[in-house]
C-alpha cells in the first residue's frame, strides 16, 4: 500500500532540497506545484480575487499530480510530497483572512500518512519568495496549526545538514512501518 508523505514548513525551510535529495536517492516525489503557480501570475495584481485564484489552482494541479505520481509504482511503496493540500488552507487563511468553501472542500478529499515539519533555515528571499523573515516565521506556525487541526502527529524535523535530514525521515518512516 502507498504511503503518502508530507514534507512541509514555512519558506526557506529546505523542502524542495530536501525532495530533490530524495529523488535522487530513488525515492518517488511530487514536487513543489506552488512556485510554478507563482511565477506564471507573478505579473497578475494582488486583488483578493487573485490570491483566492491562486491558491485553488495550486490545489487543482496538486491534485491532479498527486493522482497521476500515485498510479505509478514507488521505491519501498514511498511517496515524497512538496508541501501538501493542507498547505494551501493555512496560506488561505493568513493571505484571504479566511478559506473559501471550495478550496476548503478540495482540500478535505487529500490523504497523507505521515507529515514530516522542516524547522526553518536562514532565510533567503527570491524572485518567487517575496515573504520577510517574520512573515515566513507566521507561515510555518499557521501551516503546524493547520496539520495538526486535520488530525496530523507532525513529525519535526531539526536543521541538519541534507543528508542527516534525509536518513532522519527514512529511519522514521522505517520505525513507523515496523509498528504497522
Amino acid at each position: 500500500m502507498l504511503r503518502r508523505i508530507v514534507v512541509t514548513g514555512g519558506p526557506c525551510s529546505g523542502k524542495s532540497t530536501l525532495i530533490k535529495a530524495l529523488k535522487d536517492k530513488g525515492y518517488s516525489v511530487l514536487e513543489e506545484v506552488a512556485r510554478e503557480v507563482l511565477t506564471e501570475r507573478r505579473n497578475a495584481s494582488l486583488t483578493r480575487e487573485e490570491l483566492s485564484y491562486r491558491q485553488l489552482e495550486i490545489l487543482r494541479r496538486q491534485e491532479s499530480r498527486e493522482k497521476q505520481l500515485h498510479a505509478q509504482t514507488h521505491k519501498e511503496n514511498l511517496c515524497f510530497h512538496d508541501r501538501g493540500a493542507f498547505d494551501n488552507l493555512a496560506y488561505a487563511r493568513l493571505l484571504l483572512g479566511s478559506v473559501p468553501e471550495e478550496i476548503g472542500k478540495a482540500a478535505n478529499l487529500h490523504v497523507y500518512d505521515t507529515v514530516f515539519l522542516l524547522d526553518l533555515l536562514s532565510f533567503l528571499s527570491d524572485s518567487v519568495r517575496k515573504e520577510t523573515p517574520e512573515e515566513a516565521q507566521l507561515i510555518h506556525h499557521e501551516i503546524e496549526r493547520t496539520y495538526k487541526q486535520r488530525g496530523h502527529n507532525l513529525i519535526k524535523v531539526p536543521v541538519l545538514p541534507v543528508s542527516e535530514r534525509v536518513a532522519f525521515i527514512l529511519t522514521h518512516l522505517h520505525q513507523l512501518k515496523g509498528g504497522d
